[in-house]
């Protein structure tokens, strides 16, 4: 059994690099690499993208000004990253650590959670408005 489970990941490694190496993904397809975080503009990106006005928006639970996480945008067209909120914690002006599940938007607001921070430490409920933003 070992010895079919290390062959196994001798094999998913082999077609790992050679897929990732040539640019191609195994299915054929064009892999491409959009955007490094780098910590300080977010980190983990872990959810789906939600897309409005050909723009996708995500979070990242980790990083950041306040290593709170992130709320950004991704503009495909102009390839232009924007982080729109640093969390801030239990207090402040973005309260929440930790975004973590996927944004939902309704009627052009995004609405989302985070696992930690607030009024009382245990997470908050948000909503974002990209209109009123920069």
């Amino acid at each position: 059994m070992r010895f079919i489970r290390k062959v196994v990941m001798v094999l998913l490694s082999l077609f790992c690099y050679l897929g990732l190496n040539t640019g191609h993904a195994l299915s054929g397809g064009t892999y491409t690499d959009l955007y490094d975080f780098n910590g300080t503009n977010g980190a983990n990106p872990a959810t789906a993208l939600t897309l409005n006005g050909g723009v996708f928006y995500g979070t990242a639970p980790n990083g950041g000004m306040n290593n709170n996480g992130v709320l950004f945008s991704y503009d495909p067209s102009t390839s232009t990253y924007m982080p729109l909120v640093y969390f801030t914690g239990d207090t402040g002006l973005f309260p929440g650590t930790n975004p973590i599940a996927a944004l939902t938007l309704s009627g052009g607001i995004f609405y989302g959670t985070t696992y930690f921070g607030g009024m009382n430490t245990n997470g908050v409920l948000f909503s974002f408005n990209p209109s009123n933003s920069m």
